[in-house]
């Protein structure tokens, strides 16, 4: 047999989901999708469209008579409320958005005018990275507009879409100065002005190069935990959740503080909500606290055993792991166990006590492709506790992790590799029950496939258990016939806790 001691690990698949990291085909299927998940502008179920001959002759009407706007303006804001590339495009050639900043800093412009503007720029910010760009040269100006109470929630909505947009973007607003301000409209009483300013901030610290210090400088880490524990308003919830999935992706001193100083008795408080937009970022918070890298299990590991001695919380996962549920909730429910079973396998016992393997399994051969690979991290990392993964195997899922070893996705890929191992190894007979669900096929398939990593794994596996000596269905009487190779890898971690450091949303997860 050929020695594979060549497959060097990089860092430990075996159950921690920590690494995995969110491909860009996942968080972005299209760059229009992206926008739609980004974009918040007001309603414009009234507004009647204009044709683009109609919205060309406006571009050129305010290029020649910039003293009589206020018209102008509000026809340009209906135009662009549309927000088409095309119309965009128009846009950014005709030299209009210097025009509209320059209105911006005039002072003899009138707040109805400025406010026209501002929603005329919040509309150019939803568009393209070429679109935003032309606007930033308006931020300090939007930034001292949230002064203004008149003009402080519009500035703020102009804001958050540019850094929706990418971390060039955030990183140009934060190095303005743009958090503080913000932050402190979190004391507002109203909801709406705490609504857009929570979704700014969390736009700010999406991604993996803006950092939480940059905002725990400025208190928000007590702010939020207050609010958390004192709003039931649930577009507020939605984003206060949002910005802590962001915060605690980052630097792990900053999640320790915000567990210390009672983020888990604020999630409490919003265990039993139905919202599935509330549920959503609250599921995402939960699986980020859940993921321990090796240097926080010392002080990580009691607040995850909290968390799991909590039945509320436990009856909350469940009950979303339903194949009626709504599917955005189930895929974040199936990947908070993931990060639970590869905790302990105390935890595991727990899980299953619970009866979450018949929950997980329905999901997995029922669900839609985002959710079974979503349950499959999960069922792999249970499945690692060698008393279980028979268990698992008996719910009819080797058809669904065969057909995975088969997709692009080589995260995917490498946990159903892992899987496979498993049942060869520990499962009576699960040679012969892999061969026959088509294992060997998909095996060779994965010896074929573009990942060196995967390849090498692969043959190892068909050269060990279908070499050969393989000339019977029936597989050895115990693991102890064949030599334990070195522990697959999967590749080197990625900075950051959690998936929320990589992601926007996930391409499920649209906002409505």
């Amino acid at each position: 047999m050929q020695n594979h001691e060549s497959v060097k690990a990089k860092s430990q698949l075996k159950k921690s989901t920590r690494a995995r990291t969110a491909h860009t085909d996942f968080v972005r299927k299209s760059k229009q999708s992206a926008l739609n998940k980004r974009r918040r502008l007001p309603s414009q179920e009234d507004v009647e469209d204009i044709d683009d001959l109609e919205f060309q002759k406006l571009l050129q009407q305010l290029a020649a008579s910039p003293e009589h706007t206020l018209p102008i303006l509000e026809k340009m804001k209906e135009g662009l409320a549309v927000c088409s590339p095309g119309r965009l495009d128009n846009v950014a050639e005709s030299d209009v958005v210097p025009l509209l900043i320059d209105l911006l800093e005039r002072p003899s412009s009138t707040t109805m005018e400025l406010t026209q503007v501002l929603w005329c720029l919040t509309h150019i910010t939803s568009g393209l990275y070429e679109h935003t760009k032309l606007v930033l040269p308006a931020v300090p100006t939007l930034l001292s507009f949230l002064q203004n109470p008149d003009l402080a929630e519009h500035a703020a909505w102009t804001l958050g879409n540019i850094a929706a947009d990418c971390e060039e973007f955030r990183l140009h607003l934060i190095r303005h100065g743009a958090i503080a301000p913000l932050v402190e409209h979190l004391r507002h009483p109203q909801p709406a002005m705490l609504k857009v300013s929570l979704w700014a901030l969390s736009n700010m610290a999406r991604g993996v190069q803006t950092p939480a210090k940059a905002f725990f400088d400025h208190d928000i880490g007590s702010i939020a935990l207050t609010l958390l524990q004192a709003n039931d308003t649930p577009d507020v919830v939605q984003e206060l959740l949002w910005l802590l999935a962001f915060l605690i992706a980052k630097e792990d001193k900053y999640l320790h503080w915000l567990l210390e100083h009672g983020l888990w008795v604020g999630l409490l408080h919003h265990l039993e909500d139905k919202d599935p937009h509330v549920l959503t970022p609250l599921l995402r918070v939960c699986g980020n606290i859940c993921c321990v890298g090796p240097n926080a299990a010392s002080w990580q590991l009691p607040y995850i055993q909290s968390m799991v001695a909590e039945p509320r919380f436990l009856y909350m996962i469940k009950r979303l792991l339903s194949a009626d549920g709504d599917p955005h909730a189930v895929a974040e429910s199936a990947w908070v166990v993931s990060n639970l079973a590869a905790r302990d396998v105390a935890v595991v016992d727990l899980l299953l006590q619970y009866e979450f393997l018949p929950r997980l399994t329905q999901v997995f051969r029922d669900g839609s492709y985002e959710i079974r690979k979503e349950t499959a991290f999960a069922l792999t990392n249970i499945a690692v506790t060698a008393s279980y993964v028979t268990k698992v195997v008996e719910f009819e899922v080797l058809d669904g992790f065969v057909s995975l070893l088969t997709v692009a996705d080589t995260t995917v890929v490498a946990n159903a590799l892992q899987f496979i191992e498993q049942v060869l190894r520990q499962v009576p007979r699960g040679v012969y029950l892999v061969e026959c669900h088509g294992g060997i096929d998909a095996l060779e398939s994965v010896q074929d496939g573009q990942s060196d990593q995967l390849s090498t794994k692969a043959e190892q596996l068909m050269n060990e258990f279908y070499g050969e000596t393989y000339d019977s269905p029936m597989s050895p009487p115990n693991s102890a016939d064949h030599k334990t190779p070195p522990a697959f890898q999967a590749g080197p971690p990625v900075g950051g806790m959690g998936r929320g450091a990589h992601m926007t949303r996930p391409a499920w997860a649209t906002q409505q």
